[in-house]
């Protein structure tokens, strides 16, 4: 079975994104499947010949949705474009891994096209339904990983920075960030650096050496003047998934604003606050996990830090969050057998 992947965000540099592409190449290839092609998140896909001729020689489509179906967003409305034309050719083409929030009649006509949609929580598959289209809910790819526990816990606290959107009106980036210099702990933005996605093409090279070059200019410049924060988050970069995961395994409890670090402290068992993000994908994923929103907080309740109650989690939690993420990893394995059998 010959597959194209469209939204291929790996291409993004977050460390959320590389796990999730990394786990649905790998649900894909050992059960026999081979890729194509992948077209990165943004790409104009439509006017790229090689693209074209490449889906053509497809025999199934998958659209990796993420977070992106919401609120009307261009670049969702450019992945159902995918669906009509792919309908106009008669061929299969699959939405998973998907939110879907608060988007109009428009882009419900448009996702129509999908022959199969997978929806990663509850509420999206309600906000389907409102236009009478059908879902399965299948939970985030990410929860297919497994994380090794980390003992004994070198952190008590970590920082993570949050997701960015023209709603959210407090810049929570920043204040994460002061909190963690402000409280002296350890500080874990969810992106990585531009290391080449496929290491023997140039051009991906040739944008990595540049970045190198870009940030050690900007770190030394840090020690006279001040630079962008965003340039000042690169020196907190880790390495690797593997890094990343040993320090949210390694912590007594995690504050985040992103929804793949949340995703991350439940496989690691490691306790977390979350900031309410762009879309309901947070609380839907509480919510479904049967552990409510008692660890779900609001930007503006960063202001009063000290009463932020950073509690573990309790035989109940623990006993939903491992149901849950076994049934993940069931739900997913199907999902992946329905496509490629369909």
């Amino acid at each position: 079975m010959k597959v194209f992947i469209f939204n291929d965000t790996r291409y993004d540099y977050h460390f959320g994104c590389r796990m999730t592409l990394e786990t649905l190449l790998h649900c894909l290839c050992e059960r026999g499947a081979q890729i194509v092609a992948t077209s990165p998140s943004n790409k104009q896909w439509k006017t790229d010949k090689n693209l074209i001729k490449k889906l053509h020689n497809s025999d199934i489509v998958i659209v990796n949705g993420e977070g992106t179906f919401h609120h009307n967003q261009n670049e969702a409305f450019e992945l159902a474009e995918v669906a009509s034309y792919c309908k106009r050719i008669n061929k299969s083409c699959y939405l998973i891994n998907s939110v879907y929030c608060e988007n109009n009649l428009q882009m419900a006509r448009k996702v129509r096209d999908f022959t199969k949609i997978y929806v990663r929580d509850t509420q999206s598959k309600i906000e389907l339904e409102k236009f009478q289209i059908n879902s399965a809910v299948v939970p985030d790819l990410i929860f297919n990983m497994t994380c090794d526990p980390v003992e004994p816990k070198k952190y008590s606290l970590i920082i993570t920075d949050a997701v960015s959107h023209p709603e959210i009106i407090t810049d929570s980036n920043k204040k994460l960030f002061d909190l963690s210099t402000q409280y002296k702990v350890e500080y874990l933005p969810l992106f990585t650096h531009l290391f080449p996605v496929n290491k023997y093409n140039l051009s991906e090279q040739i944008i990595f050496l540049r970045y190198i070059l870009i940030t050690m200019g900007y770190l030394f410049l840090s020690f006279i003047k001040t630079i962008p924060f965003s340039k000042k988050q690169r020196a907190y970069y880790v390495l690797n998934e593997n890094s990343y995961w040993k320090k949210i395994a390694g912590s007594k409890s995690v504050l985040t604003g992103r929804y793949h670090a949340m995703c991350s402290a439940l496989i690691a068992r490691t306790p977390f606050l979350v900031l309410k993000s762009n879309s309901h994908k947070v609380e839907s994923l509480l919510k479904d996990i049967g552990i409510g929103e008692e660890r779900l907080i609001f930007h503006e309740d960063l202001n009063n830090y000290n009463k932020l109650d950073f509690k573990p989690f309790s035989g109940k939690e623990l006993d939903l969050i491992e149901r849950y993420c076994l049934k993940a990893k069931a739900d997913i394995g199907r999902m992946f057998d329905e496509i490629l059998t369909s």
